[in-house]
């Protein structure tokens, strides 16, 4: 029996622009986002000759300035790390939230939630072809709608999926992307093709764009993949209602609906406004699609998959209970309420705690977080088995995989956590916390100030604070006036 593919009468190829996830992709996003926010608006030819400069260093100025130039532009377009206006750059909303919450996963969830067909990404050749189409498709809303339906179907069994599957059954069929074809309807298709054990075909470059774009749902903790098969992570569901309820769409590519002819620059206008939607992710979609740190948690499932095969697979690692209790993510009984806010104090506290347990337990009263008083300029109190107190700096960044030593090694402090470090000097410590899939790690910096004064630790201003007197201007305004 021959392998399902798509039907000539409706099938119409989504393509998906390359840029495979992976560690050294993501690495470069880290340092990438963290020197464009440097940067800040820029005038549009010298952030292309500074992000070029910094790429070609990135990768030991191996790569031809052409190659620099077209990885620039991709990972600027693909990922909406910035927008364009009158000549000059602007760091895009999604790029700053990457920095501040050092959160990868939910950067992914970001670019996965606005992430649509017809988009401002794609050659423009195809965006074309799909605005004539009427394509109107937001494929990972549409995956995790499909992938519910289909636990429901399941008996219980997480509903997996193939991106053989995906590329035949979703992205490449009109009667999903323009008919709407609900996922309650489609998810009879892929019944019906496992229970008479017609596989789909597994060849040419449409199986790559659904494999990419799934891949990148994994990177945003959506799904979870084993042995080239798909299922939710259910222990995302607050980021999955959220995507799976998002009813934003860019429609400036709407126009073909009113049964015109499409001119191109009509469509390359909508590609420039398309930079603004796309970049600026919602501010408050940060609490929504934040990865917690018990979405990493040591899960077994049982899956279902293309061949009606059932597999138990188990994911993640075993996090302890007590920092779990702190951050107010109790998984069976999914609490809300929490002691403290950063998953990485938890697990240090949790540390120290067992340390000093073990060394002076008559000491453990000792041991605090203190997190929520910035004017002490560390985050957790401790002791030594002298009795002398310990002084902790925690900073935290999420990730997917275990990175390379120089894509973390840097982090903002604030003057007042400086001057702490200063201070205290053999007292204090930096605890740096990565929350990765496959495991935690936290890799300590005892004495700062003395590690940057051996020439260990280099220290670069991003802001600084202006202290004025009356001396130095004057003052127009007196009073406050109703205008």
């Amino acid at each position: 029996m021959n392998d399902y593919v798509t039907p000539n009468e409706h099938r119409l190829d989504l393509h998906f622009p390359r840029s495979r996830f992976n560690t050294e992709l993501e690495d470069t996003l880290m340092l990438l986002a963290s020197k464009m926010v440097q940067l800040g608006t820029t005038p549009e030819v010298k952030f292309k000759k500074e992000i070029n400069a910094y790429l070609k260093q990135l990768n030991g100025n191996k790569l031809a300035n052409k190659t620099i130039d077209n990885h620039r532009t991709e990972m600027t377009s693909l990922f909406g790390l910035v927008k364009t206006k009158n000549n000059e750059v602007i760091i895009g909303n999604r790029t700053l939230l990457l920095v501040q919450t050092q959160d990868i996963p939910r950067f992914f969830k970001s670019v996965c939630n606005k992430f649509q067909y017809p988009n401002g990404i794609n050659k423009i050749q195809f965006i074309e072809q799909y605005v004539a189409s009427g394509i109107y498709f937001k494929p990972a809303q549409y995956l995790i709608n499909l992938l519910r339906v289909g636990n429901q179907r399941s008996n219980g069994k997480s509903f997996a999926v193939t991106a053989k599957e995906i590329a035949h059954l979703v992205f490449n069929d009109k009667q999903v992307t323009v008919g709407q074809e609900p996922p309650e309807i489609r998810i009879n298709l892929f019944l019906e093709l496992r229970n008479q054990s017609i596989l789909c075909d597994g060849t040419g470059d449409v199986i790559r764009y659904a494999r990419d774009f799934l891949n990148f749902m994994v990177a945003a903790n959506l799904l979870v993949e084993f042995d080239k098969r798909y299922f939710l992570n259910s222990h995302e569901k607050e980021a999955l209602d959220f995507i799976s309820n998002d009813s934003t769409f860019f429609h400036e590519f709407d126009i073909a609906k009113q049964g015109n002819v499409v001119e191109r620059v009509e469509i390359k206008d909508a590609c420039t406004n398309w930079e603004d939607y796309y970049a600026d992710a919602d501010f408050l979609e940060e609490k929504a699609l934040k990865t917690t740190l018990s979405s990493f948690s040591r899960t077994i499932v049982e899956i279902t998959s293309e061949n009606n095969e059932i597999q138990t697979v188990t994911t993640g690692y075993e996090i302890p209970e007590d920092v779990l209790e702190l951050i107010g993510e109790d998984i069976g009984a999914k609490q809300t309420t929490k002691q403290i806010g950063d998953e990485g104090e938890a697990y240090v506290y949790s540390m120290e705690k067992r340390r000093v347990i073990a060394e002076r337990p008559d000491l453990i009263g000792l041991v605090k977080i203190v997190a929520n008083d910035t004017s002490l300029g560390f985050d957790i109190q401790s002791v030594f088995d002298n009795g002398l107190k310990k002084y902790i700096e925690v900073k935290t960044t999420k990730r997917n995989f275990i990175p390379e030593f120089n894509a973390t090694s840097f982090f903002t402090m604030s003057s007042n956590a400086w001057d702490t470090a200063k201070q205290f000097g053999d007292n204090y410590y930096i605890a740096r916390v990565i929350i990765a899939k496959e495991r935690i790690s936290v890799f300590e910096i005892k004495n700062p100030f003395q590690k940057y004064e051996e020439g260990k630790i280099r220290l670069q201003p991003l802001e600084y604070r202006l202290t004025y007197t009356e001396d130095s201007g004057m003052l127009i305004v007196k009073d406050q006036i109703n205008i």
